[in-house]
């Protein structure tokens, strides 16, 4: 109630345990979704896509989405005749390790390799992920990774402006 941004979350492992799951749906109804937004009249947009894979995978039901085409911005291109300027995708779960001292993502191999494809083919700009709590930057096949440290009040150096601020030339 207190944030006078918008607000889109991204389901994490934590919202899972101790009967999170059933108070994430009351709250969000929904842990895996897309939107865009129409830059005015550029007759064009930049499409957010939020993956649920707070439990270290995609799951059936989203693998199957994707599968479908649901978040292909070229379908969406087609549709409204806009042309996507930047898509950005958000993950729990890390792709990469932010180093060799650290645990690795959660994903299945085959899973990564996957979601590095699908990143790759939706032209996807950056996509912005967490879990491990540590600080990561990388480009891979043309997409900006980026495995964000805790974003808390407590890892802030102001209390209650803990955002990350994007910046895009």
């Amino acid at each position: 109630e207190d944030i006078d941004y918008p607000f889109y979350p991204v389901v994490g492992n934590h919202d899972l345990t101790h009967n999170g799951w059933p108070l994430w749906c009351n709250i969000f109804h929904s842990s895996f979704y897309e939107f865009n937004i129409i830059l005015g009249n550029t007759q064009q947009y930049d499409h957010f896509i939020f993956l649920d894979t707070a439990s270290g995978t995609l799951g059936e039901e989203q693998v199957r989405l994707i599968e479908e085409g649901i978040l292909d911005a070229k379908d969406i291109e087609e549709y409204i005749g806009f042309k996507c300027r930047y898509t950005f995708v958000f993950s729990h779960t890390n792709i990469f390790r932010p180093s060799s001292l650290q645990f690795s993502s959660t994903f299945a191999r085959e899973e990564t390799f996957y979601l590095l494809s699908q990143f790759e083919e939706w032209n996807v700009t950056a996509v912005f992920c967490g879990h491990v709590h540590a600080w990561d930057e990388r480009d891979f096949a043309g997409v900006h990774y980026v495995t964000l440290d805790s974003m808390s009040e407590r890892n802030s150096p102001s209390r209650g402006k803990y955002l990350l601020v994007v910046q895009l030339y």
